[in-house]
C-alpha cells in the first residue's frame, strides 16, 4: 500500500517535472517532437477529470441515456490514455538514440529503458482491467448495462456491466472476460467502487513514475489543479458497493483537519461480519432485440436475492 497526504500544491511528479533543466529534457529533441512533459501530464489530467465529472452527472440518467452509456464508455478510454501518455513522458527524458519509433513503447523497449521496464513492471498488472475494457470498447463487438442494486444495507448503488454475447439465442450478459462470477452468479461494477478504484489506479501510476524517474521531492509550490479536483470528487463517494467489490481494492480518500487529504491505494474495506451478499433487489435494463423481438439476458446478482446464506 502506499500513503500520502496531498497538499494544496497536488501532487510530487507535476512538480518535479516543471523543474527540469534543459540539460534533462529530449522532448524536442526525437524526430517525433513532444510537448514538455509538465504540458503532457496537465493536459491528460484535465481530460480525465472531465471525463470523470461528466460520469458523474449522468449516473443517475435513465438506463437508456445515451449520455449515461457514453459518459462510462469515455471515462475508461481516458484512462487507458492516460496510461500510454505517461510512456511519453518517460521518452522525454530519454536521451535520442538516433533511431525513433512513433509507438514509443516499442521505441522504449527497443533501447532497453530501465525506466519503462521499471514502470511497466509497477503498474501493468493494476492496468489489466482497464486496457482490457478499452480494447473491447474500441474493437469488440461490446455494450454497456446499466442497473441498480439494493446492497445488504437496502441502500440503492447505481452500476454498469460490459455487456457481449454469452451464450446461444442471442443471449446477453456481463462479459466473462471483464466480470468475474462471484457466489455462481454473474457481476457488474458498481460507480463507486470502480471511480475510487480508478483514481486509486491514477495516483498509483503517478507515485511510482515519480519514484522512478525522480530521486528527490520538489520544494516549491506547484499546483496542479486537475488532480486535487479529481481528488475531490472521490471525498464525497458513499464506501457503498456490489457485494463482490467489498473484497476489492479502492482508493481511501479523507480529507484532514489541517486541510491536507489523505489518500490510500490500495485500501480494503474492513467489515468481516456484514454479510456483502445478502441483497434486497436488483434492477437492470435488458436491451431489445429487433431482429428476435425479445430480449434473452443475464441480470448480475440475481440469484442472491432470496438465497439462504
Amino acid at each position: 500500500m502506499f500513503e500520502i497526504y496531498l497538499t494544496k500544491n497536488g501532487i510530487p511528479l507535476y512538480g518535479n517535472l516543471l523543474e527540469l533543466e534543459p540539460d534533462q529534457l529530449f522532448h524536442e529533441k526525437h524526430s517525433n517532437k513532444l510537448a514538455h512533459p509538465a504540458d503532457i501530464l496537465s493536459d491528460k489530467l484535465s481530460n480525465l477529470n472531465g471525463r470523470l465529472k461528466t460520469m458523474v452527472h449522468h449516473q443517475h440518467d435513465e438506463p437508456i441515456s445515451g449520455n449515461k452509456t457514453s459518459s462510462i464508455s469515455d471515462y475508461i478510454l481516458e484512462i487507458n490514455s492516460f496510461y500510454d501518455s505517461l510512456f511519453l513522458i518517460i521518452k522525454c527524458l530519454t536521451k535520442p538514440d538516433g533511431t525513433d519509433n512513433q509507438d514509443v513503447k516499442i521505441w522504449l523497449k527497443s533501447i532497453k529503458a530501465q525506466s519503462y521496464t521499471d514502470f511497466v513492471s509497477s503498474t501493468n498488472k493494476n492496468h489489466n482491467l482497464f486496457r482490457n475494457i478499452s480494447n473491447k470498447v474500441k474493437h469488440g463487438h461490446v455494450g454497456i448495462s446499466t442497473l441498480t442494486v439494493h446492497n445488504h444495507k437496502n441502500i440503492m448503488v447505481h452500476g454498469f456491466y460490459i455487456r457481449s454475447i454469452t451464450g446461444e439465442n442471442d443471449q446477453r450478459g456481463p462479459d466473462p472476460e471483464i466480470h468475474m462470477p462471484y457466489k455462481g452468479c454473474k457481476t457488474a461494477f458498481s460507480y463507486n467502487h470502480f471511480i475510487l478504484h480508478s483514481v486509486g489506479c491514477i495516483f498509483y501510476y503517478l507515485h511510482h513514475l515519480n519514484k522512478i524517474l525522480f530521486k528527490t521531492k520538489s520544494k516549491n509550490d506547484h499546483k496542479e489543479e486537475s488532480a486535487l479536483n479529481i481528488v475531490a470528487t472521490c471525498e464525497h463517494i458513499a464506501h457503498a458497493f456490489f457485494p463482490d467489490e467489498y473484497s476489492r481494492p479502492y482508493a481511501f480518500v479523507k480529507r484532514q483537519d489541517d486541510g491536507r487529504i489523505l489518500f490510500k491505494y490500495p485500501y480494503r474495506y474492513n467489515g468481516n461480519k456484514e454479510l456483502f451478499q445478502n441483497i434486497h433487489r436488483v434492477n437492470a435494463y435488458l436491451a431489445f432485440n429487433q431482429r428476435t423481438g425479445s430480449s434473452n439476458g443475464i441480470m448480475p446478482y440475481l440469484p442472491l436475492i432470496n438465497r439462504k446464506n
